[in-house]
């Protein structure tokens, strides 16, 4: 049996996200140019091309920001971040 892995997700210069609190797996893709439309018309921010990750399907979540980087390992949830210590994380 694999060992258990966590996967930290980075997503540097957030300018607006909506999140649920729990996933169930996730996919990560980046809107198209009709999702950047719609998210900046709905929000009312400038959401420029490549800077629109949607989470699951549709835009019921979302993250506006430069694209996100990820790292898997076999920490556990309370492990700190591989990205380095972030406000509000231990």
């Amino acid at each position: 049996m694999p060992p258990e892995t966590r996967i930290d997700i980075h997503f540097a210069n957030v300018d607006l996200m909506l999140l649920r609190p729990h996933y169930d797996g996730l996919v990560i893709r980046r809107a198209d140019a009709g999702e950047c439309e719609k998210t900046g018309l709905d929000y009312g921010v400038e959401v420029k091309p490549g800077r629109l990750f949607v989470l699951g399907d549709g835009l019921r979540s979302f993250v506006v920001s430069a694209p996100p980087q990820w790292h898997e390992d076999e920490g556990t949830m309370d492990d700190p971040s591989w990205f380095g210590h972030m406000r509000g994380t231990r």
